[in-house]
C-alpha cells in the first residue's frame, strides 16, 4: 500500500438485520455482503501514478483470489461518471 495519508481502503460489512429484506425500501432484496472501497487519492501530486497503480493491483489481486465466489467483484456501483473516471 502506498505510504500516503490520502490512499486508503475501507471495508463495509452488511449482515444481520440490515441485510434483511424490507418491502418499504428501495433495497428490497438484500444479502449479507462486504464492500471493499479502494481509494487511490493522494496528499502529494507526485504520488498520483503510484496510487492508481496500487488501486489497480489491489483490485486485480482481490479478483484473482475471489474469482470462484458468487457475486464477488462482478457487481458494483460506479460513483464516478465514466467521463470522469481515469481507471
Amino acid at each position: 500500500m502506498l505510504d500516503d495519508k490520502g490512499t486508503v481502503f475501507s471495508l463495509h460489512v452488511l449482515r444481520g438485520s440490515p441485510a434483511k429484506s424490507n418491502e418499504g425500501s428501495v433495497f428490497l432484496a438484500r444479502e449479507p455482503h462486504i464492500v471493499v472501497e479502494m481509494i487511490g487519492t493522494t496528499s502529494e501530486p507526485k504520488n498520483e501514478e503510484a496510487a492508481i497503480a496500487w488501486v489497480l493491483n489491489f483490485r486485480d489481486e482481490l479478483a484473482a483470489i475471489t474469482k470462484d465466489q458468487k457475486g464477488v467483484i462482478s457487481q458494483w456501483v460506479a460513483l464516478t461518471p465514466p467521463s470522469e473516471a481515469s481507471l
